[in-house]
């Protein structure tokens, strides 16, 4: 999560407790918490529509393990962190964070890349002594934290989105001061009673009642010997199921539903990138001058950006994702090349891009006999 890379300090109480689990598992001993062993699966979970991949669960259990690392050092290794539950823990924040991200989806939450830009741009963490942004510390702090300048800015555009979606519900849980009266009278309100109790037997010198007390009492209480009245009635209840078996939907009406939700039947073209990222364009331009020479892709980004090949990985994206990241005309530079080519220099938010294609996942989608 990318608070946790902005705000690690946040977590040094909730670390305190960890250390205390931690003593006691070093006195007690550690035993297998979670389960070993069982069937491989490609997908780790699934919210929705949306997979949650065995590899981002990786990714982000590493980085939180090294973030404890950094507080505690080498007393937290991977065998404790796994009696901790720290895996599980990692797993089901994916699974909320997906279940805000379909929800702020489904309302239409967006951040522009202004925005982003400029919270990267005043994040105390990015910037130098004199209080200005610095790019090198940008680049040593997401290395640092096991980032890619693209998955950090696509995480990051989520967090800000989720803030959005949690923000207005935070702000709207207002309770009525009607409701909380009813609800604190409700649970706080207390009575005092006294009663009398009266024995049968100590109730003694009745005398019979006369005929005119009889009829008295009877039409005093007449209901008490009434029989209530009944009715006999004919109900016809109407089911939706029922009634749909009259409807008829026609072939043109089907196929205009299709077409207007061809994306919940599409899986997106996927492309595994690696990229240079320069801040000067002549330095863009030389490199990419170099590159059409025949000279390595990794070799030019340790010499001419000073990126190891952990900082050039931009991971497997689609063009959308790239398009949020970069800007839409170098989504579509990227996703028109050939296996093993790469782009021109491309200007975006933070700099100069040059993107290789790596791999290429083809994309599918379902047929309207199909669906």
């Amino acid at each position: 999560m990318i608070s946790a890379l902005r705000s690690k300090t946040a977590k040094v109480v909730t670390y305190f407790f960890v250390i205390l689990l931690i003593l006691g598992f070093v006195a007690w001993g550690i035993g297998d918490v979670l389960p070993t062993g069982g069937a491989n699966t490609s997908v780790a979970a699934k919210v929705g529509n949306v997979e949650i991949l065995p590899d981002e669960v990786q990714n982000r259990y590493r980085r939180e393990l090294n973030n404890l690392r950094s507080l505690l050092g080498n007393a937290i290794n991977a065998e404790r962190a796994k009696a901790l539950g720290l895996a599980n823990s990692v797993l089901n924040d994916m699974i909320k964070d997906s279940l805000y991200d379909q929800s702020a989806n489904d309302l239409g939450l967006v951040v522009t890349d202004t925005f982003v830009r400029q919270f990267i741009q005043t994040d105390k963490m990015f910037k130098n002594q004199i209080g200005e942004f610095d790019r090198n510390n940008f680049q040593d702090s997401l290395r640092t934290n096991g980032y890619t300048e693209g998955s950090y800015i696509r995480e990051l555009r989520q967090d800000l989105i989720r803030d959005q979606l949690l923000g207005s519900l935070r702000s709207a849980a207002t309770v009525p001061a009607t409701l909380k009266n009813k609800i604190y009278n409700y649970r706080e309100e207390k009575r005092v009673a006294t009663y009398v109790r009266i024995e049968d037997k100590s109730v003694t010198n009745i005398k019979e009642p006369s005929s005119s007390d009889l009829d008295a009492f009877y039409k005093n209480n007449a209901s008490r010997f009434t029989a209530p009245e009944y009715r006999t009635l004919t109900l016809a209840i109407l089911h939706a199921d029922e009634i749909a078996k009259e409807i008829a939907v026609s072939d043109e009406t089907v196929k205009k539903y299709y077409e207007a939700h061809q994306n919940e039947y599409a899986k997106p073209e996927k492309r595994t990138l690696k990229q240079i990222l320069l801040s000067d364009e002549k330095k863009a331009n030389d490199a990419y001058t170099m590159l059409q020479t025949g000279r390595k892709f990794a070799t030019i980004a340790k010499e001419v950006a000073k990126m190891d090949e952990k900082a050039i990985d931009l991971g497997s994206v689609t063009k959308r994702q790239l398009s949020n990241n970069l800007s839409p005309g170098a989504a579509i530079s990227v996703f028109d090349l050939k296996l093993g080519k790469a782009t021109k220099p491309v200007k975006s938010l933070l700099g100069w891009h040059i993107v290789k294609v790596d791999k290429i996942e083809k994309g599918s989608k379902k047929k309207l006999n199909e669906v």
